[in-house]
């Protein structure tokens, strides 16, 4: 079993006991074919008992999850995360993917914005006269409860141009 080389940055996966650096493991290259990263591969019993229980998980409240996104937009754009600076970030997401870094850096505001804004857009987006909870007082007068479920394949994104 190959040990993780200590210059590359770990991409450990993220399971209900926190970070866990797989034995499988796959080199992440730049545009150059240099090595920047490591990212481990986990297998799909791993997956499968880190989703169950979030699955049957309860969520926090609407404005407690709006309060946890914004702040997960604020610490994306100025903290640093995993010893790592939002510039070094923006360089590592210039050199991997190849984008312009006045691009990357543009999308990193792009996001955190978005996401400091996202409350507004559920909001928008939720039929006038709906509940965003089941059990919320006005569901005994009539008022339906707005859930939304993507099916496979779909994957429910802002846009941010």
């Amino acid at each position: 079993m190959a040990e993780p080389r200590t210059d590359l940055l770990q991409l450990d996966a993220l399971g209900a006991q926190g970070a866990y650096r797989a034995r499988n493991r796959m080199a992440v290259h730049d545009v150059a074919g240099g090595e920047v990263a490591e990212l481990s591969l986990v297998p799909s019993l791993f997956v499968e008992r880190t989703m169950k229980p979030l699955h049957r998980a309860s969520g926090p409240a609407l404005d407690d999850r709006t309060g946890m996104i914004g702040r997960a937009a604020e610490l994306f754009s100025t903290a640093v995360l995993d010893g790592q600076s939002v510039e070094e970030y923006e360089y590592r997401v210039n050199r991997v993917g190849g984008i312009s870094i006045s691009e990357v850096r543009a999308t990193t505001r792009a996001i955190a914005a978005r996401l400091g804004k996202v409350h507004y857009s559920v909001e928008h987006a939720r039929p006038a006269g709906s509940v965003t909870r089941w059990d919320d007082p006005l569901t005994r007068t009539g008022r339906a409860v707005w859930a939304v479920r993507c099916g496979p394949g779909a994957r429910p994104s802002p846009r941010t141009d």
